[in-house]
């Protein structure tokens, strides 16, 4: 019985922990959000570095073949 209650208290302390830093998280985006940081573009960066440069090259055109240009 002595280890169950020790398992049990040990998850407790864990969830506490996990429940107050989520708050705290929470938070500290709610406030970026209103001092106007861009934080789920930020995450949405780190999350496919690459994404800036597909979307560049897909909005991008040459020049020296635009439409009308034959071949």
């Amino acid at each position: 019985m002595g280890a169950g209650k020790k398992i049990l208290n040990g998850v407790n302390k864990f969830y506490g922990f996990m429940t107050s830093l989520g708050i705290i998280v929470v938070a500290v985006w709610l406030i970026a959000s209103w001092m106007g940081v861009d934080v789920q573009g930020k995450i949405e960066e780190a999350a496919d570095p690459g994404k800036k440069y597909v979307e560049a090259i897909k909005s991008s055109s040459l020049q020296k073949y635009s439409a009308g240009t034959t071949w």
